[in-house]
């Protein structure tokens, strides 16, 4: 059954330190879902395992190959998997031969909400019972989680609303899921200390619980839970039904789609991102949707809805027609007798394609497209879509993808379109032209990260006539003279690269722009101008992250006479000098630079609003942060750190420390940072993780250590 805490308790007992220092030196962790792809599942794992200095074309390798390459990579080390939310035998039975059972003590650890995925899954164990079955909370516990959740951490429920407490947490009947939602409502009601706003919530629980207290009486109080949204993130809510299951969802996409669906517009002075981004943090509010990734400044970036909520908002989409499903097994909800708005295509099948063949698909606006293998053949009939997914596909053929080009460019309505991670190398495409209406585009590469020596790619002049593009994300891509003079009023540009002096100077046309993410191939004439550029956009850019192709390692001058004075995220890669001009940047809360000499931290210490700072590419022997320094900082990542040194005052309310490559480290003085919750290592010697280890057991708190890819 979900929301019992499976999944929760497995990642409590995986992000144990010892897990990953003590007892395995290789860890993975992998969530299956319904539809298993076993050559994808299989290359998450590998990946998950590799030694950072092991190379192989995963790419190229089919199940068999896969099979044997994990095999290799497990059969001499202590491992732990997990495989979360399996469905079925045949999934086990599949993934179970590509880990070797190698006397080393290692373990797999499956969650499942099915008990004879469960048995088997454990057969032929010597004949123990290795299932560990969760059961539902006790009164206890359930008032425990439930006065956590409404209340706060180490506070109780006052004493005149107890017995309407009690009477809530008893129609819950344990089930932590239901629990946590339930809080979530309360905590959002005008006056939480009536117990008459309690009583008349109470009330309308009753009937809908009484009936299953299980799996369909949850969903009765997830209902429940939209029914107290507002009228206006209703729609917002349910719109996540259209993406599959175990999906993760980031925060700025999701912002993106609902604007463009015309689920979000302006109100009053408020311009429709910011809008969406309260509606947003409304649902992370009343607990309904399951964070992943949080940022430095505490808001969500990434998130998933949990299997049972999910469930929940397919049941209410179906019967509002916001979303239509056509997927495998119970996941499709098309009803065509409805009219079609919102296709979400889930996993590609013979029935999938006959189905649709007599449905009427003219009036479909939005299309998510996942886990197709060919093109869909139906695309052609979609002719008012403003919103097209269809990401991490993979063309076969030049057929293919000129007939999908062919496509694309009839489809005028279009104001949202995700190519991410596909290989259309659309960039060379003059198809863009005649998507006059679009707004967001983004043609990402599938990790979307950048190394100086990959190909760079050539985006066609014609996307300089798509007058109302805000949001252009590429991965190193370039773009022909004059195009960006033409794209004024564009608020997001990600993944340029700038190669000479033009089109450094192009940058200043973007007066609009708010976050700014560039690949330079530096010189002292692009830098000058592009510090002229940079100058015009300091009434409007809120975040600028740059890295620098240098072709030796010469030191260039950022020299911002004027800069951005709203800058709050500022990224800066090797080979630039430090601008004298980042001190006075009182709005910045996010610095990531190289540190070249002990001076340059002396220029950023007293920023009065910094909460996150990361130092790439440490060159010095030893960072010393002195008294004084750093106020504010949250969040300390250091990469290649050799010897840190904390001195006392240094950073009074820092939580986090991270540090990244650690083949050598010294700690001293972290007693002297009297916040300190946290501490991660990525990539680390196993002697190192011992040292951490021994300064976190005599720090004054009780510290988090985690890390990963220890070696």
């Amino acid at each position: 059954m979900g929301g019992l805490g499976k999944t929760t308790l497995t990642k409590r007992v995986y992000d144990d330190p010892q897990m990953a220092g003590k007892y395995f030196n290789c860890r993975a962790w992998i969530t299956v879902s319904q539809t298993v792809n076993l050559n994808v599942l299989l290359r998450d794992i590998i990946r998950k395992v590799l030694p950072h200095d092991y190379k192989v074309d995963l790419e190229k390798m089919q199940k068999k190959d896969l099979i044997e390459e994990l095999k290799k990579l497990l059969q001499n080390r202590r491992y732990i998997i997990v495989l979360d939310d399996i469905w079925n035998i045949d999934a086990w039975e599949s993934i179970k031969h590509a880990l070797p059972e190698n006397e080393n003590r290692s373990r797999v650890v499956v969650t499942t909400r099915i008990k004879d995925v469960a048995n088997n899954c454990c057969a032929g164990a010597d004949g123990v019972n290795y299932v560990c079955e969760l059961q539902l909370l006790s009164k206890e516990k359930s008032l425990e989680l439930f006065e956590k959740r409404v209340f706060g951490l180490g506070k109780h429920c006052p004493e005149h609303l107890k017995k309407v407490e009690n009477d809530v947490v008893m129609k819950c009947d344990g089930l932590p899921l239901a629990i946590c939602a339930m809080a979530g409502i309360l905590k959002t009601i005008p006056n939480l200390d009536d117990p008459q706003q309690w009583t008349k919530l109470l009330e309308n629980l009753s009937s809908l619980l009484e009936t299953n207290p299980r799996l369909e009486g949850m969903k009765h109080v997830l209902l429940l839970s939209y029914n107290h949204l507002p009228y206006l993130l209703k729609p917002c809510f349910l719109y996540l039904s259209i993406f599959p299951e175990d999906h993760l969802i980031k925060c700025k996409n999701l912002i993106q789609l609902w604007i463009a669906e015309g689920l979000v517009s302006n109100q009053n002075a408020m311009r429709a991102e910011v809008v969406a981004e309260y509606y947003f943090n409304e649902l992370v509010n009343r607990s309904l949707i399951l964070p992943f990734e949080v940022g430095w400044n505490g808001k969500v970036k990434s998130f998933r809805v949990h299997d049972v909520m999910l469930e929940v908002l397919i049941f209410k989409s179906m019967e509002e027609n916001m979303v239509s499903i056509l997927g495998k097994q119970s996941k499709t909800t098309l009803n065509t007798e409805n009219v079609i708005r919102r296709l979400s295509l889930q996993g590609e099948s013979n029935e999938i394609r006959g189905i649709l063949d007599d449905v009427d698909l003219s009036r479909v606006t939005s299309l998510s497209i996942y886990d197709y293998k060919k093109t869909p053949a139906m695309l052609q009939r979609f002719r008012l879509l403003r919103v097209l997914v269809f990401e991490n596909h993979y063309f076969f053929s030049r057929e293919e993808k000129e007939s999908f080009l062919r496509i694309l460019c009839k489809l005028r309505h279009l104001r949202y379109l995700s190519l991410k991670g596909t290989n259309t190398k659309l960039g060379f495409s003059k198809s863009f032209s005649k998507l006059q209406n679009l707004v967001t585009l983004d043609l990402r590469d599938e990790q979307d990260i950048f190394y100086e020596d990959r190909r760079r790619h050539q985006l066609n002049s014609s996307v300089a006539k798509l007058k109302q593009l805000r949001h252009l994300l590429m991965t190193c891509s370039s773009i022909e003279l004059g195009v960006l003079r033409n794209l004024k009023d564009l608020q997001t540009l990600v993944g340029l690269h700038i190669d000479n002096v033009k089109k450094a100077e192009e940058l200043g046309y973007l007066t609009q722009l708010m976050h700014l993410k560039i690949i330079v191939s530096i010189t002292p004439t692009i830098c000058s101008s592009l510090c002229v550029s940079l100058k015009k956009l300091s009434e409007s850019l809120l975040s600028f992250t740059m890295f620098a192709i240098a072709p030796s390692k010469e030191i260039f001058d950022l020299d911002l006479k004027n800069p951005p004075s709203l800058l709050q995220s500022f990224q800066m890669g090797a080979n630039i000098k430090i601008p004298d001009c980042l001190g006075s940047l009182s709005n910045l809360a996010k610095l990531g630079l190289s540190i070249e000499k002990m001076d340059d931290l002396e220029v950023i210490k007293t920023l009065p609003n910094l909460l996150c700072l990361t130092i790439f590419n440490n060159l010095l022997q030893e960072l010393s942060f002195s008294t004084g320094g750093f106020q504010n900082l949250k969040t300390l990542k250091i990469e290649l750190p050799l010897r840190i040194e904390f001195l006392m005052d240094c950073m009074p309310i820092l939580q986090k420390l991270v540090f990244y490559t650690c083949w050598d480290l010294a700690l001293v003085g972290i007693g002297f940072l009297p916040c300190l919750q946290e501490i991660l290592l990525i990539v680390v010697p196993k002697r190192i993780l011992e040292v951490v280890k021994s300064e976190a057991e005599n720090h004054k708190n009780i510290l988090k250590l985690m890390a990963f890819r220890v070696e």
